[in-house]
């Protein structure tokens, strides 16, 4: 504790002993509630180049408020409150080791670049302008991220929420070139949209509640395969293409509206029906056929059939440019063998 420091006196014209200022007290340190001295003392910590004026007593503590630091950093010994707000204009606000506690609002107008953990009980919100990180990625320990009106945005690192959420009310979870990572699974009440690229569940799930999944230029991908438990697998107006996996439906339906079921080998119903409402069953190559049970084939084509095509016996040809009575329809009696079937008319 530094005691008062006594007034000089000097000699004056119209009375002997005059009071003069009180000398600055100089300290390599800021002064404390402990620290006494004279209204409008000025105490300088000769370490910083920081000034402080005492202004008030109240119960023999001591109040000491500092003066503007221009053009230089401000370093606080103890904690730093401010009435109304802390304002850095240009240069910024730099909590080394001690962490900033804040029960209020932070109102951002440029960009928040944090390089630690994010940790709030109640979350993080960004109400308008959304949250970037560009690279690394940050933590929140509890709580929700919630962006109301903007966009979370990664650019090369990942979205993790191992037990939390991750919510956006009206805007979108964009990840450019990362990935969004759950720990166990993705709830959507409305739509997950892959614009160009792929929503690829390696070994967790992809769960719309009530909305859809929807890959408006790029795929839905699955490990093994695309599994509607209960419900249906609808493609409106595209097509639901399995090039080397399984498309399954254990209860419901697949069903194409407007588009077609297209696989790159077979179609193939184990134990339900392939249904057609009101369409066709469209086999787009000549002398190809519908196979039957026997097995018998039904094809089609122009000209008499190649013998060939004749594998079983009952195998049926249908000519499209149909000549005569007896060059209309054709029977396999045997291997590579066809007879004609004479028509009515």
């Amino acid at each position: 504790m530094t005691a008062k420091m006594p007034n000089d006196v000097g000699y004056g014209l119209n009375q002997a002993l005059v009071n003069l200022a009180t000398r600055p007290i100089v300290s390599r340190r800021n002064p404390t509630i402990r620290d006494k001295g004279e209204f409008g003392q000025i105490w300088i910590n000769r370490s910083t180049g920081i000034a402080f004026y005492m202004t008030a007593i109240n119960a023999n503590a001591y109040t000491w408020y500092a003066a503007a630091a221009a053009a230089a950093a401000y370093t606080a010994a103890g904690q730093v409150t401010a009435g109304t707000g802390l304002v850095a204009t240009t240069g910024g606000l730099t909590v080394v080791l001690g962490g900033a506690n804040i029960t209020g609002n932070v109102a951002i107008t440029g960009t928040l670049d944090a390089t630690q953990m994010i940790t709030g009980a109640l979350g993080f919100t960004a109400t308008a302008g959304g949250v970037t990180i560009t690279a690394g990625g940050e933590t929140i320990t509890a709580g929700d991220l919630d962006v109301i009106a903007g966009s979370v945005n990664v650019i090369f690192g990942n979205i993790v929420a191992t037990a939390g959420n991750i919510t956006a009310t009206a805007g979108d979870i964009t990840a450019t070139a990362g990935a969004l990572v759950a720990g166990t699974t993705i709830d959507s009440t409305g739509d997950i949209t892959a614009a160009v690229g792929n929503i690829v569940a390696t070994a967790g799930d992809i769960t719309a509640t009530a909305g859809n999944i929807a890959a408006t230029v790029g795929t839905v991908t699955g490990g093994t395969g695309l599994i509607a438990t209960a419900g249906g697998v609808t493609a409106t107006a595209g097509d639901i293409v399995a090039t080397a996996g399984d498309i399954v439906a254990d209860a419901g339906d697949i069903e194409a509206t407007l588009g077609s079921i297209t696989a790159g080998t077979t179609v193939t119903a184990t134990l339900g029906d392939i249904t057609i409402t009101n369409g066709d069953l469209v086999l787009g190559t000549a002398t190809n056929g519908i196979v039957m049970p026997g097995p018998v084939r039904i094809m089609t084509g122009a000209g008499a059939p190649a013998a060939g095509l004749a594998l079983e016996i009952g195998d049926l040809y249908i000519r499209t440019d149909a000549g005569g009575v007896a060059e209309r329809m054709y029977i396999a009696t045997a291997l590579n063998t066809w007879t004609t079937v004479t028509c009515a008319a």
